[in-house]
């Protein structure tokens, strides 16, 4: 996971208290020096997504219905912060509320 993504959108509260009302969220870090540290098992099944869901930026936050059907996928960071990263987060999964934040 980039590290400035990481630091400005993972944590802060506007991203985290809106993750945590509108999402199960589960973070992997698909780096190579993470996978470097991971155990056979593990670093299979982190390259097993980032096949399945044809990640090739990172980070890529994906989204997914409550049943598990893959909806859409945001592919990297532009640095522009939380406050924007959640406002295109909303459009995206809430689009009623795109116009609220």
């Amino acid at each position: 996971m980039s590290q400035s993504f990481h630091n400005a959108v993972v944590k802060s509260s506007e991203f985290r208290d809106f993750a945590q009302a509108n999402f199960e969220t589960i973070l992997i870090d698909t780096s190579k020096r993470t996978f470097a540290k991971l155990d056979e098992v593990k670093a299979a099944s982190y390259a097993g997504l980032v096949s399945r869901y044809g990640i090739t930026q990172f980070p890529t936050v994906i989204i997914m219905t409550p049943t598990g059907k893959f909806q859409q996928a945001f592919e990297g960071y532009d640095r522009k912060g939380a406050h924007i990263y959640v406002r295109e987060l909303t459009r995206a999964v809430k689009p009623e509320l795109a116009g609220v934040r």
